[in-house]
């Protein structure tokens, strides 16, 4: 006859470390979902931001957002703000219904798992930088193939006669609006990210579960770091009044 060992905690201090660690976990946990529902509400707002570019394309910055959310917490938190941020724009202000869910979710995932996951490698500027062009280049292709699969049908009525010619007139926009587009999107988010995910990650640093601190630097390359992302931001400044203005786009 075989006697079983008990794995529960026999003297009182073991029983009070079992509660104190149960707590923490409890904590941490509310602390992660409270930065989940912070990022998405972050990310919905930016999205009343819109610069429209051409008739389906519109620029909003939410993308940030959702990039710094799986840089903070995780590649999957990252997918699930995209969700939600795009889910909450479905039922309130959307006007192009699941078409535009789909392609905002796709968009957002394409672009900030890429980034989130090369970053999380080694979390230094150099894997940020790889990460963001690796995003651009995801984002990029992606939207290509969405545009040439699911815009024909967005703008036409399901037949295929309907399709053929629509889709003939997403092959011609490719490269002069689709590309472009997308292109310039990715880099203003990229630059948009440089800028603001040190402060970013300062913040929440002290939130247990969070590990997306980068590696500290010498102080020449984050001098380098600074000029640049302030160089860059101008650049990005110069891009959105263009798009405004309608000099791109």
């Amino acid at each position: 006859m075989t006697t079983k060992i008990s794995s529960l905690p026999k003297t009182k201090d073991e029983k009070q470390n079992v509660q104190k660690t149960h707590k923490i976990k409890r904590n941490q946990k509310i602390q992660i979902l409270t930065l989940v529902a912070l990022f998405t509400a972050m990310a919905y707002i930016l999205h009343f931001f819109q610069v429209k570019a051409f008739s389906f394309l519109t620029y909003e910055p939410k993308n940030i957002i959702v990039t710094l959310s799986g840089i903070v917490l995780g590649p999957f938190y990252s997918v699930v703000v995209c969700f939600f941020a795009a889910f909450l724009e479905l039922i309130t202000t959307s006007d192009t219904g699941w078409y535009g869910f789909l392609m905002n979710f796709i968009a957002g995932v394409a672009y900030s798992l890429p980034i989130v996951l090369i970053y999380r490698v080694k979390k230094n500027t150099l894997s940020l930088i790889i990460g963001l062009i690796t995003g651009t280049l995801s984002l990029l292709g992606f939207m290509c193939l969405l545009n040439l699969a699911i815009t024909p049908l967005y703008l036409g009525n399901n037949s295929i006669d309907s399709f053929t010619s629509n889709f003939k007139v997403v092959v011609a926009l490719l490269p002069t609006a689709i590309v472009p587009f997308n292109t310039i999107k990715g880099i203003l988010d990229s630059i948009f990210i440089m800028a603001f995910i040190r402060p970013i990650l300062q913040m929440v640093s002290v939130v247990p579960g969070t590990s997306g601190l980068m590696k500290e630097e010498s102080k020449v390359k984050n001098i380098i770091y600074a000029a640049l992302t302030i160089i860059l931001v101008c650049v990005a400044i110069t891009l959105l009044i263009l798009m405004i203005t309608k000099v791109i786009g």
